[in-house]
């Protein structure tokens, strides 16, 4: 049975490399994963979620910190990543590849069964995001 730290690796290597399927095989098959865009339910959906997460960019992931306490693993991560392949928009239009790089930073906390993500909870600033895409406009505070 793997441990929190080797699907972390694993995960890292998954998401430098753009392997959805290698992600995917993290996950139990009923195991859900929320993220600011919404909830993911089952191998079909978490897969759908990762490639519209991944295709469009080239990125690394790179620890923060992690804690582990038992079956429950939270990790904080900075995710370096550059906008090559189109993006499809929720209204149906592709945002062309701008090739800016972008920076998210986040963290997750994931429940752990016999080696795999059970629950997954993924949590970022969908509008920095955002707006390091130039989809929406910076905000001064």
């Amino acid at each position: 049975m793997r441990t929190a730290d080797e699907i972390r690796k694993i995960f890292i290597s998954a998401v430098a490399t753009g392997d959805v399927a290698e992600l995917v095989s993290l996950y139990q098959p009923d195991a859900v994963l929320e993220a600011p865009e919404g909830r993911y339910e089952g191998s079909a959906e978490i897969e759908a979620y990762f490639e519209a997460q991944l295709t469009p960019f080239d990125a690394a992931l790179q620890l923060v910190a992690t804690y582990d306490h038992r079956e429950v693993a939270i990790t904080e991560w900075v995710l370096e990543m550059t906008h090559v392949r189109p993006i499809e928009l929720p209204t149906g239009e592709a945002l062309p590849a701008t090739g800016r790089h972008l920076r998210q930073r986040g963290v997750d906390v994931a429940e752990l069964a016999d080696g795999q993500f059970r629950y997954h909870r993924v949590y970022y600033d969908q509008r920095e995001l955002l707006e390091q895409l130039g989809l929406i406009e910076t905000v001064e505070v």
